[in-house]
């Protein structure tokens, strides 16, 4: 009878708690976290193209963008952030439209979109660290070294621009140089593909072939390890 009372009481209280919150499956905020976890973008897109028809906002219209640039739509991107673009009036959108232009291949227009956001605000990590990629894409590394460091004091994550710069050292096949930004990484428990390959395949052509060995292993990355580390010894730093 005790137990009873006990369930009792529970069910009461949760009852009584649903009957003063909004029901979730309607609230907005709610169903966009549902969706967006779910990375159902098309029903995002819907949501927001239809907020826009009925009240265009610079909020409502990046949102909107932000979406298509997540289902890899990049001339809507393009469209949609245009207004907000030749105003000059958003950070945020200078930063999804240079993205956009970068991942396109449109290097040139994406750094001119960056130095105009960066003189507008000159503390925006990440406009920095889309310059270095940049950069280092153009085997420019002076300049995507200067742009990665520039991001690293605007406190952009250690995991980002240790990579990053890693990446531009392997490039350049500075292999201890790589290994000195991505060993504190790993050793810190990040475990990002990128950064434990990378690893690897620095520690490889550094000639540190057992301390690769042993990353391999205990990551479980190969049912043959060293057939791994040879097949990588093959591979040059350009094919990465």
């Amino acid at each position: 009878m005790k137990n009873l009372f006990i369930i009792m009481a529970i069910v009461i209280v949760f009852i009584g708690c649903s009957s003063k919150n909004p029901n979730f499956f309607t609230d907005e905020i709610y169903q966009e976290k549902v969706l967006l976890a779910a990375k159902n973008y098309k029903d995002l897109i819907k949501i927001y193209r239809e907020k826009l028809e009925k009240k265009d906002t610079p909020k409502t219209r990046l949102k909107l963008a932000q979406y298509y640039y997540e289902a890899q739509d990049y001339h809507s991107v393009f469209y949609y952030l245009h207004p907000l673009v030749e105003a000059k009036s958003s950070p945020e959108a200078l930063l999804l439209y240079s993205k956009a232009l970068e991942i396109m291949g449109n290097h040139k227009e994406a750094l001119e979109m960056l130095d105009i956001l960066t003189n507008i605000n000159k503390n925006i990590a990440e406009a920095y660290n889309l310059k270095g990629i940049i950069y280092a894409s153009l085997k420019k590394f002076v300049l995507a070294k200067q742009n990665f460091l520039q991001a690293k004091e605007l406190f952009l994550k250690d995991s980002i621009i240790n990579t990053n710069l890693a990446m531009m050292a392997i490039l350049e096949q500075k292999y201890p140089e790589a290994i000195n930004y991505l060993m504190p990484l790993y050793k810190r428990g990040y475990k990002d593909s990128k950064i434990i390959n990378n690893l690897i395949f620095a520690l490889i052509k550094d000639n540190k072939s057992n301390i690769a060995l042993e990353i391999i292993q205990k990551e479980n990355l190969s049912k043959s390890p060293r057939n791994f580390v040879r097949n990588l010894q093959k591979v040059k730093a350009k094919n990465l």
